[in-house]
């Protein structure tokens, strides 16, 4: 913004220059207005100095955060050298007693139940296994 500075400091020179009589009422309210603009211009420099410096901390706390985890989980979840097994089936699952939304994956829904985190409701599923391995796991038939 240091164009906005520039610009406050020549209305400021310009008033000085043209020899405004600054004791009448016009004169008062150019000079309140030149001295609002600089004023303003100096207030909007501060915000984005201290705009820049939130933000470089915002990365660094991004940057922190991705270590923590990487840590604590043992993978960076950012990592797209990770294998995981994303053939693994999700579903989104509505509680019927409070509404809440959340996912299970495939071995906590043939698990048959499952406890709401929002509410504690125990809520049943049944779950049809195509398969006949006996191991839950819902397989579509794939037809040559």
């Amino acid at each position: 913004m240091s164009n906005l500075t520039e610009k406050a400091a020549y209305l400021k020179g310009l008033m000085q220059g043209l020899d405004i009589d600054q004791t009448t009422k016009e004169g008062k309210l150019l000079a309140a207005m030149v001295e609002l603009m600089d004023e303003m211009s100096d207030a909007i420099t501060d915000l984005e100095s201290n705009q820049e410096a939130i933000n470089d901390l915002v990365e660094a706390i991004n940057e922190d955060l991705d270590e923590l985890s990487d840590e604590f989980y043992g993978y960076d979840d950012l990592d797209e050298d990770e294998d995981e097994d994303d053939d693994e089936a999700v579903y989104e699952i509505t509680c019927d007693g409070c509404g809440e939304t959340f996912y299970l994956d495939e071995d906590e829904v043939a698990q048959g139940s499952y406890v709401c985190p929002a509410c504690g409701k125990t809520l049943e599923f049944e779950f049809e296994d195509d398969c006949d391995c006996g191991c839950h796991h819902h397989h579509e038939e794939e037809e040559d």
